[in-house]
């Protein structure tokens, strides 16, 4: 019996193991390392013997696999042995120079069932056996999201929690099909349930962004996501010494966008489908629409209740008192009944709570691990993604549902000192953009924008401007 070697990440192991268990009905003598052996020399040992004793090794490429040190290890090693190997592509990244003149077989989402015969071929099963096999798939875990593709709602039902699939990053858009790029970011992966429309794309409407030059000046920015889109000066400031914008946000419409300057303590709106100076809205910080588009509400930076301004008035219209000192950055639900908001406590820990609009009752939703911060809620309301640390030293990107359940990492940055902060939701709620420092960095808050899919786990990066992006929240408009 044929023995089948299989090269892989500890992140891919779910797959790993639904492919080991279809091989071995196939008739393969199949090895792969789950316990890791305890390490060490032992491991070492165990793997060289395996490999010795193996006539084919199947490499699982993901972006976590071709950074891993031990799978090319492996496959330098089973090259050296002369054994046939093949390698599968679980989750696109582009192919390290090891991989360039092997053909790898497409095992990706609903491509498994229509490619797991090629495996099998590629591994000497003789054709009875695998006519004889019934056929084979792997669906994954499916999302817990609700998307809309074309007008048609598919309701993937939720299962197991929100899962992803890993990808890569590329640099500035240019098409629709997805570039070839160096692994940066990898995310826990599922393969998902197959639908009957194309996966949305990210090339939708448009972000906006506060970005700073080398003379440390700030200035606002929006970039249309369609191909080709290119980044447009917003807004400069009058006295750029004096002056320092952020945390931007669209009305619901999408026609105005308000922000914040931070050195003055004042909100403006803007109209950005016309020409104009901006109008001064408020004083006070981090504002965000209220869903009718004529309100807007804001902190006092960290006051125990929230400023509502109309918008065209720039009259105060109401205060909405919570009682939590060091809440900042409130953002209204789109249904206009709660308002989630992150806390500064008094040793620099940040929690994520939501009031009530109607009668002020506050809810805790977020408070394991130092930070949970910057909250915003998906088009539909019952998502609410922000930052965190609770699973690592750095900030990244997580989303819960409306009640503090649910929750699920999104961003993998890489460990370290990088780190990926103020996410929103595209317009229809299929995707998350975020800022992140692992490109280039202008300094400690600084990256550039990069977006995810909440389908399929694709990541993209939407902006090129060298780590000038503050991390102060991107804002995403139809």
């Amino acid at each position: 019996m044929a023995q089948v070697f299989i090269s892989y990440s500890r992140k891919d192991l779910p797959f790993v193991e639904h492919l080991a268990a279809d091989l071995k009905e196939a008739g393969l003598d199949v090895w792969y390392d789950v316990s890791r052996l305890g390490g060490g020399s032992r491991w070492r040992v165990e793997i060289e013997k395996a490999l010795r004793n193996s006539q084919f090794v199947v490499v699982v490429l993901s972006p976590d696999s071709v950074a891993s040190e031990w799978v090319e290890r492996e496959f330098l090693f089973a090259s050296s042995l002369g054994l046939v190997i093949v390698p599968l592509m679980y989750r696109f990244c582009a192919l390290p120079l090891n991989y360039v003149n092997i053909n790898y077989i497409d095992v990706q989402g609903a491509s498994y069932s229509k490619n797991f015969n090629q495996l099998l071929d590629g591994l000497k099963v003789d054709e009875d056996t695998i006519r004889s096999l019934p056929k084979r798939s792997w669906i994954g875990r499916r999302s817990p999201y609700v998307f809309l593709f074309g007008g048609v709602t598919i309701i993937l039902a939720v299962l197991l929690g929100l899962p992803w699939i890993g990808n890569v990053f590329s640099p500035m858009p240019t098409s629709t099909s997805p570039p070839p790029a160096t692994p940066m970011m990898a995310i826990p992966s599922r393969t998902p349930a197959p639908t009957i429309t194309a996966t949305p794309t990210w090339e939708q409407g448009k972000i906006a962004y506060v970005a700073r030059n080398s003379e440390k000046v700030y200035f606002l920015y929006t970039q249309e996501l369609s191909p080709g889109g290119q980044p447009r000066l917003l807004l400069s400031p009058d006295e750029p010494t004096s002056s320092r914008f952020y945390a931007p946000w669209f009305a619901p419409d999408g026609q105005k966008l308000v922000f914040s300057d931070l050195y003055t303590g004042r909100i403006f709106v803007m109209d950005i489908t016309k020409k104009g100076v901006p109008n001064l809205a408020g004083r006070c910080y981090s504002p965000s629409f209220a869903p009718d588009g004529t309100r807007v509400v804001c902190d006092l930076n960290g006051a125990e209740f929230f400023h509502v301004y109309d918008v065209t008035t720039g009259n105060n219209v109401r205060t909405l008192h919570h009682g939590k000192t060091g809440s900042v950055l409130p953002a209204w639900s789109p249904d206009g009944q709660e308002i989630a908001f992150s806390v500064i406590e008094g040793n620099g820990v940040t929690s994520i709570w939501k009031m009530n609009v109607d009668d002020g009752l506050v809810t805790p939703l977020a408070s394991v691990a130092s930070e949970n911060y910057a909250p915003s809620w998906s088009p539909d309301g019952e998502w609410i993604a922000y930052q965190s640390t609770q699973n690592s030293t750095a900030s990244e990107v997580w989303i819960m549902r409306r009640d503090g359940s649910d929750k699920q990492q999104v961003s993998f940055s890489g460990g370290g000192g990088i780190w990926s902060r103020g996410p929103c939701f595209s317009p229809d709620g299929n995707w998350l953009a975020f800022v992140s420092n692992q490109n280039e960095s202008d300094g400690s808050d600084f990256g550039d924008v990069f977006v995810v899919s909440l389908l399929t786990g694709e990541v993209r990066q939407v902006t090129d401007t060298g780590g000038h992006v503050l991390d102060w929240r991107v804002t995403w408009t139809k």
